[in-house]
C-alpha cells in the first residue's frame, strides 16, 4: 500500500508542487491501483489479490486490513484533487456490511471470521470508523480474545493458524502467525495504533 501512504504523507506535508508536479504519474499509478485491486461487483478488494500489507504471508480473502487502506486512499486521492475513480463510493457502509460482527470486525471474507488484531485497530486509525462505542466494544473483544497479551498486539486469537500461507512461510517458522514478532515492523504500528486508543474509551 505504498501509493496509499505516499499520498496520505504529501497531503499531510501540504506538498501541493509535488502533487502538480508529478500529477501524471500520481493518475496512471491510482488507476492502476483501481484495475488491479477494486472488485466492481462487491465494492470491495477483489478477492484473489495477495497485496503487500500487514500479515502479506497470509493467503486471505479480501482482508479487512486491504479494504480500509483502500477506503484511506480514496480519501487521500480527494484531498490531493487528483483523478478520483473512486468517488461517490461509500466505503464505510461496504466494511460495515462486510466485517462488522456486532462487537468486532473480522478478518476476511473467507469465512472463518477470525478475529484478529489488525483487523480491528486499521478501520479506526485509517479515519473510516469513529463511533467511541464501537471503539469501546472492540477494545473489550481484543482483550477478552488476550489479544493483548502478553503484548499487544496479536495477530490471532486463537493457537492454531488462522490462515493457509505462502510456501516461502517454511523458511520463516511462525512469522505472521500467532503474535507480531518483537522486531517486527507491524508491530510497532499496531503497538502504537491500539495504545492511543486506550485513552479514547
Amino acid at each position: 500500500h505504498f501509493l496509499t501512504f505516499l499520498l496520505r504523507s504529501l497531503n499531510l506535508a501540504g506538498a501541493r508542487d509535488l502533487f502538480m508536479k508529478h500529477r501524471d504519474f500520481l493518475n496512471k499509478e491510482i488507476m492502476k491501483y483501481y484495475k488491479r485491486v477494486y472488485d466492481p461487483k462487491t465494492g470491495l478488494v477483489k478477492p484473489d489479490r495477495n497485496i503487500s500489507g500487514m500479515k502479506d504471508y497470509a493467503l486471505r480473502v479480501s482482508p479487512c486490513y486491504h479494504n480500509c487502506m483502500m477506503a484511506m486512499l480514496a480519501g487521500e486521492i480527494g484531498k490531493a484533487k487528483l483523478n478520483n475513480p473512486f468517488r461517490g463510493m461509500n466505503f464505510k457502509k461496504r466494511i460495515k456490511d462486510n466485517f462488522w460482527k456486532k462487537t468486532h470486525f473480522i478478518d476476511d471474507l473467507s469465512g472463518n471470521n477470525a478475529i484478529t488484531g489488525d483487523a480491528n485497530v486499521f478501520p479506526f486509525w485509517c479515519g473510516i470508523f469513529t463511533e467511541k462505542k464501537m471503539l469501546k466494544s472492540v477494545i473489550q473483544t481484543m482483550r477478552r480474545n488476550e489479544l493483548d497479551y502478553p503484548v499487544p498486539l496479536r495477530y490471532f486469537h486463537k493457537k492454531t493458524r488462522e490462515h493457509d500461507m505462502i510456501w516461502q512461510n517454511i523458511f520463516a517458522g511462525d512469522w505472521e502467525e500467532r503474535i507480531i514478532s518483537i522486531k517486527s515492523p507491524a508491530l510497532i504500528w499496531c503497538r502504537a495504533f491500539y495504545s492511543e486508543y486506550l485513552t479514547y474509551i
